[in-house]
């Protein structure tokens, strides 16, 4: 998809060098990943809210017992069976310096993904000196709707990283 907006998106009023990706929970670790895997020359900015990060980690420690994980069913499988799989499709285990910025947004009492999995990949991009940024919404589980402040906040972070374009 991306790919096809970089050739055919000025034909549609797209400026094929402003693409960013943002989603929320399953979206959130697809915009990552996406944003790991095409790198900040495709992906100019990454903004995921409760995104898994790691799913090794995720589906080893927060699934529940005699029921198939979320992260079971997305590997087709036991993680257990699947761990190389599983490390391909982290987010975390792509960082690199040429990851595109990222804020991220996640609920301080999330029960589905914990706060953790976005804790830890911002260690990483950190590490990787990617500029980050998490936003810790205190009271917040999994699905919340952004405050007019936080959605500012995602308009100012896409704007931003737009415009510091050549």
């Amino acid at each position: 998809a991306v790919r096809w907006l970089r050739v055919n998106g000025s034909r549609h009023g797209l400026d094929p060098q402003r693409i960013g990706a943002s989603g929320e929970s399953a979206g959130g670790h697809l915009a990552a990943l996406l944003g790991m895997v095409e790198g900040k020359a495709s992906i100019r900015a990454v903004c995921a809210l409760y995104p898994p990060t790691d799913l090794i980690k995720l589906g080893t420690t927060h699934g529940k017992p005699r029921q198939k994980s979320s992260v079971e069913k997305l590997l087709g499988g036991p993680i257990q069976q699947r761990l190389a799989l599983a490390a391909e499709a982290s987010p975390i285990n792509r960082v690199s310096a040429s990851s595109p910025p990222f804020l991220l947004i996640h609920g301080a009492n999330d029960g589905i993904v914990p706060l953790e999995q976005s804790q830890a990949l911002l260690y990483e991009l950190e590490q990787a000196k990617v500029a980050a940024r998490l936003i810790v919404v205190p009271g917040k589980r999994h699905w919340f709707r952004l405050d007019k402040q936080q959605a500012a906040e995602v308009a100012r972070f896409f704007q931003t990283h737009f415009e510091m374009l050549p």
